[in-house]
């Protein structure tokens, strides 16, 4: 399986890359919004797993060429830009691809971080309101009982594709497939 992760030459990409080169035998794509960038952040990854004894190939490109060449795509972004960097490879995105959103809004006061809710419900709704209608969209929740990872997708949709809300990705379904079930490649890339 290839997993982009858009935004990945950041801290939240950084971290999911190690972690993915480290753990995963898929093909790992860091996407930004510069290919030059993108190119030597999966260097510099692939560098420190090296480091570490993990052989792991990572590639570099622009979200837009990392999202047409994957299967899963992570947004390793910011909770406000998802919408923007979803919207921005819309057009890369098969039906038979999944999108990852583990952001979640939060805001910070002089008590600490606090949960900020989005006006669409929640940051997978935001990516799923700008997610085609065939792109399912989910998101990995880490409940504070379990060190395991549950999967939640977008319950409620922004006003724009009310309808779609019933083809995005369930429980089970997420988290099997990045779990490793059988993978496919796409042929036409």
């Amino acid at each position: 399986m290839r997993i982009a992760l858009l935004g990945g030459s950041g801290d939240i990409g950084e971290g999911l890359a190690l972690r993915f080169g480290r753990d995963t035998s898929h093909d790992i794509v860091i996407g930004s919004r510069e290919p030059e960038k993108a190119r030597e952040a999966a260097e510099s990854y692939e560098a420190e797993l090296d480091d570490r004894g993990v052989d792991a190939k990572l590639t570099g490109f622009e979200n837009e060429m990392a999202a047409d060449r994957a299967d899963v795509v992570v947004l390793a972004v910011p909770p406000y830009h998802v919408a923007d960097t979803v919207d921005s490879v819309a057009d890369s995105l098969g039906e038979d691809d999944i999108i990852v959103s583990p952001a979640t809004g939060m805001q910070r006061d002089e008590e600490g971080f606090h949960y900020h809710r989005p006006e669409a419900g929640s940051v997978t709704a935001l990516a799923a309101g700008a997610a085609p209608d065939s792109v399912p969209v989910g998101s990995p929740i880490s409940m504070p009982s379990s060190e395991s990872t549950h999967w939640s997708s977008a319950r409620t949709r922004p006003p724009r594709r009310p309808s779609a809300a019933s083809r995005r990705i369930s429980t089970g379904c997420a988290h099997s497939t990045l779990a490793g079930s059988p993978t496919r490649r796409k042929s036409s890339r």
